[in-house]
């Protein structure tokens, strides 16, 4: 069965879904999962890591030097910008 999966999940194009199918259903069956909640659980885990690569494609596309995140900005450097509105703006 797995090497069906395999090749279906691929040429669906579920990657995500396809690493990690195994071990979700040992944890289904561990923590006794209804189906409903067993799939929907892992079609977020794909969902979560497309929008990762797309996150990851764009950020290679801009061209920033390198990755900073709004957490690591130290405000203090730039003490007119309040800190509180930026974050809220988010």
């Amino acid at each position: 069965m797995s090497e069906t999966l395999d090749h279906k999940l691929t040429t669906l194009k579920l990657a995500r879904i396809r690493q990690v199918y195994a071990s979700w259903i040992e944890q289904a069956v561990q923590s006794e999962l209804g189906y409903a909640e067993f799939l929907e659980q892992l079609i977020t885990e794909e969902l979560l890591a497309r929008q990762e690569n797309q996150l990851r494609r764009k950020m290679k596309a801009a061209g920033f030097p390198y990755t900073a995140t709004i957490e690591q900005f130290d405000f203090t450097l730039r003490p007119e910008l309040k800190r509180a509105v930026r974050l809220a703006l988010l």
